[in-house]
C-alpha cells in the first residue's frame, strides 16, 4: 500500500508537469476506471483499489517517452 502511494506521487508528478492538471486528472480517472473494468472483465478475482490507476500512469509514461524519445539525445 505505501509502495503504491510513492509510485502515484512519483509518476503523478512526472505526468503532471507534461499534461497538466487538468488533463492528469481526466487521464488518472479514465486509467482507473478503465483499469478496473478491464481486470473485470478478464479475470473473476479482481482487485478494488488504486493499483490500474498507477498501471495506466506507468504506462503513460512509457507512451511519454517513445513520443519524446528524439529530446533525450
Amino acid at each position: 500500500m505505501f509502495l503504491g502511494l510513492i509510485m502515484q506521487f512519483i509518476l503523478g508528478f512526472i505526468l503532471e508537469n507534461d499534461l497538466g492538471p487538468l488533463r492528469m486528472l481526466v487521464f488518472y480517472l479514465i486509467t482507473g476506471i478503465g483499469g478496473t473494468l478491464m481486470g473485470t472483465v478478464a479475470s473473476s478475482m479482481y482487485a478494488v483499489g488504486p493499483e490500474a490507476a498507477t498501471f495506466g500512469m506507468a504506462a503513460g509514461l512509457i507512451g511519454w517517452f517513445a513520443f519524446n524519445w528524439t529530446n533525450f539525445e
